[in-house]
């Protein structure tokens, strides 16, 4: 746990335990996940901690102290969350109101996944898609109620969007950028064509974080970073770490010590040596709309610039800001692996014209729920909706260039050496008096 970007910023935050500290159980469900589960706290908490439940139910206790009865819209604000504050309420009846209000849920009880997930209510499973639209001749949620593959709404013709095409991206090609490829192909992308720009940068998700969490656990940064961390470093190449890995002692002390891993960039070995860049060196890439210094990690698994037009550089998603090195020639204290990526916002995607499901409603529950609750609310709406259309990233074609900013000062892998580091990597911490 860490200080996040979101809490630095803020003017009150209030401290949380994590879930092995939890008090009361909480419920968690995904996306993806056709299961809901229970999580339990297995340990006291360490700190002076609460749980969002109860934070909430202080807050509405002093709005009930603050405000006059005669001003509220309640009768009382802490009346709602008084289960979390009485010792003789059941929290857990909170989440069985909320369980019986679901309709994938209504059926499960609390009991049943306090011995274990339990599975959502829905008609098939694994889920499949438009289940409902090919089985039981639901219609699709466009105007036509069929699939679409031709849009006849003005906004769609005047920008040419009518059809399906394939338009070119809004920087990673050598034709003309965004558009189809009638017109594109008789363009040039100068960016592209620019001898400085010479690789495509991506930043694929990777497969030791969810996004960036995790991202600040000396274990994960022991998996996420191979080689490239230190306890043993020169402090002047970690210090800017170290407020993010104090580790605490107890009474508001904390042991500063560097931390186990560093952001890197994978590039190739050819094109590595061509800026005389060995494993470990610092690099600066540049792009049109800023620049970053990054750690290099040179790997055959990155395509050379000799291989085609551009190389390529990856740099994993989801590093936290001070986990890069800062400028000292630039200065402007921007640092991360999106500085030099873009957002692009599709115009097709901000007309009205543009129909979607509604956030609400979903045909493809159980048989056991009554055909009017499974419906309600799964209309068409129309226009932008974040939760349904967003920007379009072009963190896999970004167009980059690379220089060599510095050599290491020592050599990745020093982590490994520290008899301490082995032991917990080992596992032989557990239970023992280190």
């Amino acid at each position: 746990m860490h200080m996040t970007y979101s809490a630095r910023h803020a003017d009150i935050v209030l401290p949380v335990p994590s879930w092995l500290e939890c008090e009361y159980p909480d419920i968690t469900v995904g996306p993806e996940n056709p299961f809901i589960h229970m999580d339990h706290g297995v340990m006291d908490s360490l700190y002076d901690t609460k749980q969002d439940g109860e934070a909430i139910a202080l807050v509405a206790e002093k709005l009930d102290e603050k405000i006059p009865p005669e001003e509220r819209n309640v009768d009382s604000y802490r009346a709602y969350f008084d289960k979390f504050l009485d010792d003789d309420k059941d929290v857990r009846d909170y989440i069985q109101e909320t369980l019986d209000a679901g309709m994938t849920t209504r059926d499960i009880d609390v009991e049943d996944i306090e011995d274990g997930p339990e599975r959502l209510q829905l008609k098939t499973y694994p889920r499949i898609p438009f289940y409902s639209q090919i089985n039981e001749d639901r219609p699709f949620y466009t105007k036509t109620g069929r699939m679409e593959f031709h849009k006849e709404e003005d906004r769609f013709l005047e920008l040419g969007r009518d059809d399906l095409d394939h338009i070119e991206s809004p920087e990673g090609t050598p034709y003309g950028v965004n558009k189809k490829w009638d017109e594109a192909k008789d363009e040039e992308n100068p960016l592209y064509h620019d001898e400085e720009y010479q690789f495509y940068y991506n930043t694929p998700h990777p497969k030791y974080r969810t996004h960036s969490s995790w991202g600040m656990t000396d274990w994960n940064l022991i998996w996420s970073s191979r080689d490239f961390g230190s306890t043993n470093a020169d402090p002047e190449g970690t210090e800017r770490l170290v407020d993010d890995f104090s580790f605490p002692q107890g009474e508001g002390e904390t042991e500063e010590m560097p931390p186990l891993g560093e952001a890197f960039v994978e590039m190739h070995p050819e094109d590595a040596a061509n800026i005389d860049v060995e494993n470990g060196d610092y690099v600066r890439i540049t792009g049109k709309r800023g620049d970053l210094v990054v750690r290099v990690m040179v790997s055959e698994r990155q395509r050379p610039r000799s291989a085609g037009d551009m190389g390529q550089l990856t740099l994993w998603h989801g590093w936290w800001p001070q986990q890069f090195p800062d400028d000292e020639e630039q200065g402007d204290g921007v640092k991360g692996y999106n500085v030099t990526t873009n957002i692009w916002l599709d115009p097709a995607q901000e007309t009205d014209d543009l129909v979607h499901k509604s956030v609400f409603g979903d045909p493809n529950i159980s048989e056991h729920v009554e055909d009017d609750i499974v419906w309600q609310g799964a209309e068409l709406e129309h226009g932008y909706e974040e939760t349904v259309w967003a920007p379009t990233g072009t963190n896999r074609d970004d167009l980059v260039e690379v220089e060599k900013y510095e050599e290491a000062d020592w050599w990745p892998g020093d982590a490994r050496k520290d008899e301490l580091v082995q032991d917990y990597i080992g596992g032989s911490l557990q239970g023992g008096d280190s």
